[in-house]
């Protein structure tokens, strides 16, 4: 005899499973269950005290026997059943009738609903501050604190005055600067019963679980990167202590003259220069997007071609283009203030010390609950030479 098993997946296919022949051994077990009911099965349909049907009940005794062989088999074949599992498949098996009535339509609901292969991702803002600033040489495991030393040359230098005890002397002292290190760490929960559910569904959920942790720790980082936290004394790019800053008079949303507003970024951008004699000077600029917006997109003038960010891209040939940063904006004191920095990029004008990247601890089980603890450990935004870098803050057009 073979058991055949239909099954319908969500798309309206068909999907037969694999015939097993069971011959005479099933059939034995039939005759061995009729045996044990008290002899051999009536066909005296006829006789009205019989009130059921013999070759009907026979019918339906076959029609059980049939399912639960097929149940076992299921069991004995653990990729199969999951193969079926997985395809979200629905069992009907040929030859039961007794979850069916003859009302039924000729499709089911679901049966007409397509499913996408391609299963939409959240979209998330880019992390700016991992892909504008470097990364230090690495802080040791374990340290609490990182510190900068600095040397500081002093001396001075004369005509000679016919005498060694008139000449002048030069010397030098040091300074140093110490950071605290601080964690930022999460965690994933998982159950044995959630995890058997997602496995059912095709979803790996401690993966899933995984990338949504690292995600929100690496933009939890990014914010403290740029602003900060004074609670943990922690510097950001926008907070850091020595940065210069100044506060722009010209409005950047079109209320001033268009050269007025190329004078505040041609004095802003030469500051460092001009303060240091030289010595420093900065090489990138980024900004809001609707700072950046007003300034490629304003036409200097009519005389010209260019925008007001193209023309200042001609005075400073070392900056190559205005970059953008959604992490600009709103940062003064009201929500219309948006920020330009002008900045080095070298390795010592702004820098993410940090420990390395993310660590994860082995997962601990609490019965039927799994957890895994996520850290990181940072030691903030470091300006060794800040003196190449400056905050201009802007009231921008809303």
């Amino acid at each position: 005899m073979t058991i055949r098993a239909l099954y319908l997946d969500n798309t309206g296919g068909r999907f037969e499973a694999r015939p097993w022949e069971h011959g005479d051994r099933l059939h034995g077990m039939l005759n061995d269950a009729v045996l044990r009911a008290g002899g051999s099965m009536r066909a005296d349909a006829s006789d009205p005290g019989v009130g059921v049907d013999p070759q009907q009940a026979w019918i339906e005794y076959v029609q059980a026997r049939n399912a639960a062989v097929f149940d076992r088999e299921l069991e004995r074949s653990p990729d199969l059943a999951r193969k079926i599992a997985e395809s979200g498949g629905i069992r009907v098996d040929d030859q039961r009738a007794d979850a069916f009535s003859t009302a039924g339509g000729a499709v089911l609901a679901r049966d007409l609903d397509y499913i996408h292969r391609k299963v939409l991702e959240e979209k998330a803002k880019p992390l700016n501050a991992f892909r504008m600033f470097r990364t230090g040489a690495g802080i040791p495991l374990g340290a609490r604190t990182h510190t900068v030393r600095r040397f500081l040359d002093n001396g001075e230098a004369g005509w000679y005055r016919g005498s060694s005890d008139q000449n002048k002397q030069a010397g030098y002292a040091q300074k140093e600067q110490t950071f605290p290190v601080r964690y930022v760490v999460t965690s994933v929960r998982t159950s044995v019963f959630q995890m058997m559910s997602a496995r059912m569904a095709g979803i790996n959920e401690l993966e899933r679980k995984m990338r949504s942790a690292r995600r929100a720790m690496d933009q939890f980082l990014n914010d403290k990167l740029w602003n900060g936290d004074t609670a943990q004394d922690y510097y950001g790019v926008l907070t850091y202590p020595w940065l210069a800053k100044k506060v722009e008079a010209v409005a950047f949303d079109g209320s001033a003259s268009n050269a007025n507003v190329l004078a505040a970024l041609n004095s802003a951008s030469n500051y460092a220069q001009e303060q240091s004699g030289g010595v420093f000077g900065p090489n990138r600029m980024v900004t809001s997007i609707r700072v950046r917006n007003y300034l490629m997109q304003t036409e200097y003038s009519t005389a010209s071609d260019k925008s007001i960010g193209q023309k200042f891209l001609d005075y400073h040939p070392e900056i190559s283009r205005i970059e953008t940063a959604y992490e600009m904006k709103g940062i003064g004191s009201s929500a219309a203030v948006d920020g330009i920095l002008f900045y080095n990029d070298d390795a010592d004008s702004v820098v993410h010390e940090t420990m390395g990247g993310l660590n994860v601890l082995p997962q601990q089980s609490f019965g039927y609950d799994n957890v895994t603890h996520l850290w990181m450990a940072t030691g903030g935004i470091v300006m060794r030479d800040a003196g190449n870098n400056l905050l201009l803050l802007v009231t921008a057009a809303s």
